[in-house]
């Protein structure tokens, strides 16, 4: 029986060593607090400075900044030319930053709402490798807490193996002021995935790859 579990513990510690090898799967999104552990403090400021970046070039002028819309009845997106010329009937919309050299830093999308009672956001901000460092999640809508006009963020930080290493969450009015979560029911929590890489997001979503 000693034998037996002997080996049995090294088999389980074989697995594990070669678990540690191996890339993390994407964690599952959540509206929560993560806090970032000690040891991963530097990790987490490393990801909002790949944030700014990708920000910065989401601000940039001309051809950096590419839109797409998905809608209704084709496979394939239409390319937007400017924000003047969004197609009529739009389900979701897509706008795609790249820094100098053509590499996409940052891909937001926006879900369309037809009731105009919520607005939803979801933006990636990836490192100059293609691999995801942050992802923010932002929610505005009307309807499911006491005050009128409320808004969530969720912020997740990664590190270059897409590791979570923190998690912010926020609820507030359109005022500012905090509110409590436990008085609210969330309507607009519509499922989404976080994905750990740009080829990834670009094969799930249809965008076109870098010209």
């Amino acid at each position: 029986m000693t034998r037996a579990v002997s080996l049995s513990c090294l088999l389980l510690a074989a697995l594990a060593a070669g678990c540690r090898d191996a890339p993390p799967p994407a964690p599952p999104p959540g509206e929560t607090n993560v806090a970032a552990r000690p040891a991963d403090a530097g990790l987490a400021e490393q990801s909002r400075r790949v944030m700014v970046v990708a920000l910065a070039a989401a601000g940039a002028r001309g051809d950096r900044v590419r839109m797409y819309a998905k809608v209704p009845g084709r496979a394939e997106l239409v390319a937007v030319r400017d924000s003047t010329a969004w197609p009529d009937d739009v389900e979701t919309t897509y706008a795609v930053a790249a820094d100098e050299e053509g590499r996409i830093l940052q891909v937001a999308e926006v879900p369309a709402s037809q009731s105009g009672d919520w607005h939803n956001v979801y933006t990636h901000y990836f490192d100059a490798e293609g691999r995801t460092r942050g992802f923010v999640r932002e929610s505005s809508f009307f309807n499911g807490c006491p005050r009128q006009g409320t808004r969530e963020r969720t912020e997740s930080l990664f590190d270059a193996r897409g590791r979570l290493v923190q998690r912010r969450h926020g609820l507030t009015d359109f005022d500012g002021r905090e509110v409590d979560p436990a008085g609210c029911e969330f309507l607009y929590r519509f499922p989404y995935r976080i994905h750990l890489t740009v080829q990834e997001l670009l094969r799930e979503t249809g965008l076109p790859a870098p010209r």
